[in-house]
């Protein structure tokens, strides 16, 4: 599909969802249900398990909500990985049996790891199934992301080759920045000019920035802006 994945890629961002892994509370030997098909965001997830300390159970897509409530509560599984054109399937299962042992469910998409003009143009062509993923009542989801541009730019070399000294900052929000790429990116944006932003991502407006680690304090970046009410 016109994308590679090279393994410095692989580690890093396995390490990354291992992190968020071990931020939700997992622990050694703790159990993930993976409900996905044969996509990039699989295999990085079984890798992300194995970094946790945690185990997988293989949640097929052709379970039934029935059997699929049954694994889950017998291996005790504490977060589920799936994708949007699947998520309907894990949102039954939580809707009969409330009482299932998952608290989080963790939601790729089919796109994820397409270039950007394949992946935008998939989409509004519907060349590329996708599936609406909603909130699921007592149950957390979080919709798995890297951020994708600034990892793209880094392989093209006429981006490499340009002159960016008049850039002040660059930004990236969403999905958090390794930070293996920070230094690399800060070798041609200039160091200290990579902005972290933490915020709610349906809306504009951003809560709170994360400075690089090599930004001086000395010089304090704050957009801090409040959100806007839904009326």
């Amino acid at each position: 599909m016109g994308e590679k994945l090279t393994f410095r890629d692989l580690d890093l961002l396995s390490n990354q969802l291992a992190q968020c892994l071990l931020k939700l509370g997992l622990k050694p030997d703790d159990v993930v249900g993976m409900h996905m098909p044969n996509i990039p965001a699989h295999y990085l997830g079984l890798i992300a398990v194995q970094k946790a300390g945690c185990v997988s159970t293989g949640l097929s897509p052709l379970l039934t909500p029935h059997e699929m409530e049954h694994q889950l509560t017998d291996s005790r599984a504490k977060v589920v990985m799936t994708a949007d054109v699947l998520f309907e399937k894990v949102e039954k299962v939580a809707e009969v049996a409330g009482k299932t042992p998952f608290s989080t469910v963790i939601v790729a998409e089919i796109a994820d790891f397409l270039p950007g003009v394949k992946r935008v143009l998939g989409k509004l062509l519907k060349k590329i199934p996708t599936a609406p993923i909603r909130p699921l009542p007592g149950k957390t989801v979080l919709k798995f992301n890297v951020p994708t541009v600034f990892f793209e730019l880094l392989k093209v070399p006429e981006f490499k080759a340009l002159d960016l000294s008049n850039l002040n900052f660059c930004l990236s929000a969403a999905a958090p920045f390794p930070a293996e790429y920070i230094a690399e990116l800060e070798k041609i944006i200039g160091g200290g000019n990579f902005i972290e932003l933490y915020g709610m991502t349906e809306i504009p407006p951003v809560q709170d920035p994360n400075a690089s680690p090599s930004r001086s304090s000395s010089n304090p970046v704050s957009t801090r802006a409040s959100p806007k009410r839904k009326s």
